[in-house]
């Protein structure tokens, strides 16, 4: 399920979260965003979102045009998708004459690796097969730069809601062929990534001479977007955690391992197809909770609705109310000297408040 983990949920907050989900499964739902998709190959029920209205807007967010569009998000036990390992797939009898190695995790979500610029083409059209909504998440992994600065992307990630393309660009002469370049620019597409602003943007500019202007005609930073819902200061991994109740994928080991290999291992190949895959469904998962909000019972604020940014600021009349840009400064400084912030998260819902608001 998509929702938040069972385990942290009070009763109030179950009940609220069963009134959501009465929402979702009655053919006859009630919010005006919010429809009962079709029955599709990969899972037995997903919910349509549909793009929000003008008016529905009650507060502005810093990133335009994220709830302009429908989504559609897959009903899935996402804790056994992050906890399985991935298995591979007979692929032989396909009638395609340049076969992808093909691997599944759980519910049926593909991973197809690319190694060959030939390849491309073949490995877009399943993406495109199995796009529901406009949304391609991206991610990326390159060899752990031991001289600063030195390695190139190695693998690039492209994903939609079931399926998911592990392209090795260390492979293709780091180059990106015409046709994935055609992919990335199409305006039909949006493509979502994680924190892109820093270390990616540098790895794209070094590896391909090109960066998020050129390459995306449509970008969404997920982060950037859980910020404007509260989710101030977390990682990709905290914020599944918190949206999806997902029992943690990363692993350091993993994430520093040799992405430049002959072939990448099992627990590679759960990993970033998990990075994409999990960045897709946390949005999606956001925008249905913006579309149908609930109320957490320990904050009292409802999920999905926009939260405006906090200022951050130690409270102890020593500091004179110092203020801090980033919520990690904050939290470091307060807990080395034992002073009190003026912002708590919620136990719960993992969003940041104002204290008096807790």
């Amino acid at each position: 399920m998509f929702l938040l983990r069972d385990g942290s949920k009070s009763a109030k907050r179950k009940a609220a979260e069963a009134l959501l989900q009465s929402r979702f499964s009655s053919p006859g739902s009630s919010s005006p965003c919010l429809e009962r998709a079709p029955k599709r190959r990969h899972f037995s029920t997903s919910a349509h979102v549909r793009a929000c209205s003008a008016s529905a807007e009650e507060e502005p967010c810093s990133v335009s045009g994220w709830c302009d569009f429908d989504v559609c998000v897959p009903h899935l036990n996402w804790n056994d998708v992050s906890t399985a390992a991935v298995e591979e797939v007979d692929n032989t009898a396909s009638p395609h004459h340049l076969r992808l190695p093909k691997y599944q995790l759980p519910s049926g979500l593909d991973i197809y690796v690319v190694e060959k610029s030939n390849q491309i083409a073949e490995a877009l059209r399943l993406l495109k097969d199995s796009m529901e909504d406009s949304i391609v998440s991206i991610d990326l992994e390159w060899k752990p730069d031991y001289v600063k600065d030195t390695s190139k992307v190695a693998l690039m990630q492209l994903s939609s809601a079931t399926c998911c393309l592990l392209i090795r660009t260390c492979k293709m002469k780091h180059e990106l062929p015409a046709a994935l370049l055609g992919f990335l620019r199409d305006p039909s597409h949006i493509v979502l990534g994680f924190a892109w602003g820093s270390a990616d943007e540098k790895k794209m500019q070094k590896s391909f001479g090109m960066g998020r202007a050129d390459l995306f005609t449509n970008f969404l930073d997920l982060q950037s977007v859980s910020e404007c819902l509260g989710y101030q200061g977390l990682g990709l991994a905290s914020l599944v955690r918190m949206v999806l109740g997902c029992a943690s994928y990363k692993s350091k080991r993993v994430s520093m391992s040799n992405w430049e290999a002959r072939s990448l291992s099992p627990s590679q190949l759960q990993y970033a197809a998990l990075d994409a895959i999990l960045t897709g469904q946390v949005f999606r998962a956001l925008r249905l909770w913006h579309s149908t909000p609930s109320v957490c019972a320990t904050c009292h604020q409802k999920l999905g609705e926009m939260l405006p940014k906090p200022d951050l600021f130690c409270t102890h009349e020593s500091c004179k109310s110092r203020s801090f840009s980033r919520l990690d400064g904050l939290e470091s400084h307060t807990q080395r000297a034992s002073h009190s912030p003026s912002v708590k998260r919620c136990s719960e819902c993992g969003r940041i408040h104002l204290k008096e608001a807790l």
